[in-house]
């Protein structure tokens, strides 16, 4: 997936936008994350959505650009999840002021006869996002309230 993102909204909103920022959602893969998550980020339940797994990296992108944050890097366990199968997308990202988020994104598979139908299928997600070391409820619930409403769009979209 070639999908290249950035803070360029940042700059047109009188700031001075990320430099550097600007890249690919989907080369930034990683097996380990350089920055993981705080001990106990994703302890609450998680907010549950229905979408597809296909559309996660450009949900994630929407929702970034609207909140003016970057994605740093992904981490996919295991690497290269498929859609067919359980698994899980966790997304660093930072902020303009350079405040670390994560977002994690975990499905339980599609029932489908491949991955190429499971791509297609509505699947059950869970998201949780942790802003910072000690977290900020008002940063994160706006993160996983925007990527469940893109992920809905994207989802009516092909219905």
């Amino acid at each position: 997936m070639g999908l290249s993102i950035g803070l360029g909204a940042c700059a047109e909103q009188g700031g001075q936008g990320v430099p550097g920022m600007d890249m690919s959602v989907g080369g930034l893969i990683t097996s380990r994350m350089s920055q993981p998550p705080p001990s106990g980020a994703f302890e609450s339940a998680g907010k549950q959505v229905t979408g597809r797994v296909r559309d996660l990296d450009s949900a994630v992108s929407w929702s970034m650009s609207r909140e003016q944050m970057a994605v740093v890097e992904q981490m996919d366990t295991p690497a290269d999840a498929p859609a067919l199968g359980p698994g899980e997308r966790v997304y660093r990202m930072v902020t303009m002021q350079d405040r670390p988020i994560w977002l994690k994104v975990s499905w339980e598979g599609a029932e489908a006869p491949n991955d190429t139908v499971a791509r297609r299928s509505d699947q059950r997600l869970t998201l949780w996002a942790r802003a910072g070391e000690f977290g900020d409820t008002s940063v994160e619930d706006r993160l996983i309230r925007r990527v469940s409403e893109r992920l809905e769009d994207l989802r009516k979209q092909l219905k």
